[in-house]
């Protein structure tokens, strides 16, 4: 029987993503190299099916939002965090956040600018890869861990902040075009 961790975190969520990286160096730790972390999305039903994966350790992703009443068009982040939070909360959060993606081996660094927006899309797309991938449970990692990156990682291609995520910051997980890419990037792209 494997092991099954829930993890209930949201994508808009810089801690939720350092525990995600922990979980990933945790388990990888564990197993023999050939063997694949394998993850689920959690469902409506009370036990979802275990994975047909070989590994030992399961991994379920159940939504958790930060903010359910944030738009799906988002709002610009800097400035929501500033009046959620006050300037000087904010940059202490945002050197604290820099510092641990740093220390962690992230691999990017920590965006503060860019659009926050509604999750609700991002979840969907989680349990979607759950219900499509029934046999293949590693896809709704990639997903997770690509909607992390995708809102997190800074751009290099502007120095400005935009809505739609182009700009300097992370891009909007809200976004039907940033959903459909990072569908495509984990696998399930003809799917949508």
């Amino acid at each position: 029987t494997p092991i099954t961790i829930d993890v209930v975190s949201d994508p808009r969520c810089p801690w939720c993503y350092v525990a995600h990286h922990r979980i990933a160096k945790a388990v990888a730790q564990l197993l023999p190299k050939s063997t694949e972390i394998s993850a689920t999305a959690a469902t409506t039903s009370p036990s979802p099916s275990p994975s047909p994966s070989p590994s030992p350790v399961v991994v379920r992703f159940q939504p958790f939002f930060l903010d359910d009443t944030l738009p799906l068009e988002g709002v610009d982040r800097a400035a929501y965090y500033r009046r959620r939070f006050g300037d000087e909360a904010m940059a202490r959060v945002d050197a604290q956040m820099r510092g641990v993606f740093e220390a962690e081996g992230i691999g990017h660094a920590y965006a503060a600018h860019g659009t926050a927006s509604s999750s609700l899309p991002a979840h969907r797309l989680l349990a979607y890869a759950q219900r499509r991938c029934p046999d293949d449970p590693a896809v709704v990692e990639r997903v997770a861990a690509e909607l992390f990156r995708r809102y997190f990682s800074t751009s290099s291609s502007s120095s400005s902040s935009s809505l739609d995520g182009s700009g300097d910051g992370g891009e909007n997980i809200a976004s039907p075009e940033v959903l459909a890419s990072v569908a495509a990037a984990a696998g399930l792209g003809e799917a949508l």
